[in-house]
């Protein structure tokens, strides 16, 4: 801030909106990446869902299903 003024100059309130605009920029570039993990893990979920059916279709036994549904054992 100015030194011997008891309001902030010009000067002073630039810096301080740049400082605010380099936070707001690192933080539209985390929401980003987070964003961007979010598109994956959902396609990651659409992945997994579609192989648990097809090895449910594939099993006729239906072990995959009783795996599937957490009994964390093959019956």
């Amino acid at each position: 801030m100015a030194e011997n003024s008891v309001e902030p100059t010009i000067r002073d309130l630039m810096t301080l909106l740049q400082n605010v605009s380099g936070r707001l920029e690192a933080l539209e570039k985390e929401m980003g990446v987070i964003e961007n993990i979010e598109k994956r893990m959902g396609a990651i979920e659409k992945d997994i869902n579609k192989l648990w059916v097809a090895i449910g279709y594939s099993d006729k036994s239906g072990r995959a299903h009783d795996a599937h549904r957490g009994q964390g054992k093959w019956c």
